[in-house]
């Protein structure tokens, strides 16, 4: 299953870099960008090289 998640990834890469980005200006990829940070604002990315300790007290769940 790992295999063909990676293929699918380095389609949608390869299809990205191939055929859409050359045909988008840079001011759409700014706004693009723009976009992504308020998203990040709203729900923040999670770095797992930091955040392990956080991650595993959040998968305890809560007691009932």
């Amino acid at each position: 299953m790992q295999i063909v998640k990676y293929i699918i990834h380095e389609f949608n890469n390869r299809y990205y870099y191939d055929e859409i980005l050359p045909r988008i200006d840079l001011q759409t990829v700014a706004l693009g960008l723009e976009r992504e940070k308020m998203y990040n604002e709203w729900f923040p990315f999670v770095d797992y090289g930091i955040d392990l300790e956080d991650l595993h007290d959040r998968e305890k769940g809560i007691l009932q």
